[in-house]
């Protein structure tokens, strides 16, 4: 029980002795303490415990709830996945149908024309000036009265007759000419214009054609006339060009196709004019297809 002290009731003589116990205030103080501590870090320790499962609870409902929402989440990918796929599915069904479509197009108008190569052997048609007679190239000065205008103006007047030779080389092909518009040219300066009218071409043909071309009091301005005179009177040859517009008709047999637009431009040097005997020299004749229409 710990140390005991004897206190005596009174003063002197023989008494029975009262037993207290002792009190140590120093370690009475210090179980006190302990006890206080104790209670204290227990009651800590379990409201560590309690926040500790309240965290852990906390944890495991948002676990709960990510989850759930990671789950949502997925399943609205994949099915925006499934779409894009039925979607990419279907640009690539799309593709490739206009994809066979255009190939087997194309392999069936190669085939068409390959047949065509080689049954009917198609050239194309040759034109060639063999004869140029310029029979007027003559420059005037105005007068006062002449046309309204103003007295010194120099004008031109010209007239081209070509003969031109058209070769249909073709053993199986007929050509019908619908129209010829022709023009011709000095430099920039366009001074007349004639036309042929239409007609057929047989197979393996050479025709010779006669154009006429003219143009009447074509006005020249001072800087052309004088760089034409001065041309007429020291060279020995004058270049012109023609340019001719020409519609026709391809046919097959008893197939007549649609109808072509072709450009002819030619170029001839022939002799100087004012000085006799108009020859032609030199020409060049060019064939272009302008366009085919339906």
């Amino acid at each position: 029980m710990g140390d005991h002290r004897v206190y005596p009731y009174g003063d002197g003589h023989d008494r029975i002795p009262v037993l207290y116990p002792s009190v140590n205030p120093v370690h009475d103080g210090q179980e006190g303490l302990l006890a206080a501590s104790s209670s204290k870090f227990s009651a800590a320790n379990g409201a560590h415990v309690n926040k500790k499962e309240q965290t852990q609870a906390l944890i495991q409902a948002r676990e709960v709830s990510d989850s759930d929402s990671l789950n949502v989440a997925e399943s609205q990918d994949q099915e925006q996945l499934r779409r894009r796929r039925r979607g990419c599915r279907w640009c690539r069904r799309c593709c490739c149908c206009v994809f066979g479509f255009v190939l087997t197009l194309v392999i069936l108008i190669g085939v068409l024309v390959g047949v065509f190569f080689l049954v009917f052997h198609p050239k194309l048609p040759k034109y060639t000036v063999t004869n140029a007679t310029l029979r007027r190239f003559e420059l005037n000065n105005a007068t006062s009265n002449s046309n309204g205008s103003p007295q010194g103006t120099v004008f031109l007047t010209a007239e081209l007759d070509l003969t031109v030779q058209m070769k249909n080389p073709n053993k199986k092909i007929g050509i019908d000419y619908r129209s010829i518009h022709a023009a011709f040219f000095y430099d920039s300066l366009d001074i007349g214009e004639g036309s042929i009218p239409g007609f057929y071409q047989g197979h393996k043909n050479t025709t010779d054609v006669n154009l006429v071309m003219m143009g009447r009091d074509i006005p020249l301005t001072p800087t052309f006339a004088s760089e034409l005179s001065r041309t007429l009177a020291n060279d020995d040859s004058l270049t012109l060009h023609t340019r001719a517009i020409v519609r026709l008709r391809i046919k097959l047999g008893r197939w007549k196709l649609h109808t072509w637009k072709v450009r002819i431009k030619c170029g001839l040097q022939i002799s100087n004019p004012t000085r006799g005997n108009v020859r032609l020299l030199h020409n060049s004749c060019k064939f272009k297809l302008l366009r085919f229409r339906l």
